[in-house]
């Protein structure tokens, strides 16, 4: 019994990855596990049962389902080459990035969180700001990105941001728990762990979690004296009333550009508040949840 319940939390937890055609180490298995107290011995005898059983492939310590080919880990490794070269290019984002005025912290998400990257991957950040100086923030490295990058998001994807104080993400479900453990700091390690206290939420979905060390080697603590001189000569300018004027300006763009959403997913998609922007051009957070849903349906009839 014992066995069978870990079992069918270790296909559940690769039926996630394989969304992504993510095949998974047997320490990754176990940090993604949503099971826990269970030894990490347990989980990688299971997993070479399963394998024995023909339940599961396994091609040079990575676990996938059986409707692959070794392929997909010939495809991972590939990834994870290319993701090394792209997080070099992140790190000197992320050090441009602590220039700009009310910019706190610097973390990588998606692709190059996880250490892989596809042809179409973009470098994809959050920045945590700071509080009642979001707005600004994203402003000026909107305005920086769509001058100097041509609005290219390649290289700058700047889709979420967090003030502090307010680091707390939602909604919490299982995407969002790997997106928000995955997260990698490039900069102010210290923020970064406040930003780890502040969503401990994530246990509940992966309760065996650890933040491990960056892939990225993590910029020096230090503020930048350009970003201070900066913040010194905006302080004669209406900030607050600035910060709310482009809140708002943004959440009228955003509510008719796309007022074929319903409010909930708008909301998603979209986020505006003091304390917290999202922009992302394409629901993945949806269709992966709706995915991952009709996989798990599928599992339980086949178990029944």
């Amino acid at each position: 019994m014992k066995y069978q319940h870990l079992s069918d939390a270790i296909i559940k937890t690769l039926c996630y990855f394989d969304i992504f055609e993510y095949p998974l180490r047997p320490e990754e298995v176990y940090f993604n596990l949503p099971h826990k107290d269970v030894p990490f011995e347990d989980v990688h005898e299971t997993l070479k049962q399963l394998n024995s059983e023909g339940v599961l492939r396994m091609s040079t310590e990575y676990y996938y389902l059986t409707r692959h080919s070794e392929n997909i880990v010939t495809r991972r490794l590939e990834m994870e080459k290319r993701a090394k070269r792209m997080q070099r290019s992140a790190r000197w984002m992320a050090k441009l990035f602590k220039k700009f005025p009310f910019v706190r912290c610097v973390l990588l998400t998606g692709d190059l969180s996880k250490n892989v990257a596809g042809h179409e991957s973009d470098i994809d950040f959050l920045i945590i700001t700071e509080a009642d100086r979001l707005w600004v923030c994203r402003t000026v490295l909107m305005i920086f990105r769509r001058i100097f990058f041509l609005n290219n998001r390649k290289w700058m994807c700047i889709n979420y941001f967090l003030a502090k104080g307010a680091l707390e993400v939602n909604p919490k479900n299982i995407y969002t728990a790997v997106e928000t453990a995955t997260a990698q700091v490039l900069w102010n390690e210290i923020e970064f762990k406040n930003y780890c206290d502040a969503n401990r939420w994530i246990y509940q979905f992966l309760p065996n979690w650890r933040y491990r060390e960056s892939g990225t080697p993590i910029l020096p603590q230090s503020r930048s004296i350009l970003q201070r001189i900066i913040e010194g000569a905006m302080r004669t300018l209406p900030l607050d009333r600035m910060d709310q004027w482009l809140m708002s300006f943004s959440q009228g763009y955003w509510s008719r550009k796309y007022n074929d959403l319903d409010e909930d997913r708008r909301a998603v998609r979209f986020s505006c508040s003091r304390q917290k922007s999202t922009a992302f051009g394409k629901d993945h957070h949806s269709r992966i949840l709706d995915e991952y849903d009709r996989r798990v349906r599928e599992l339980r009839a086949l178990a029944s």
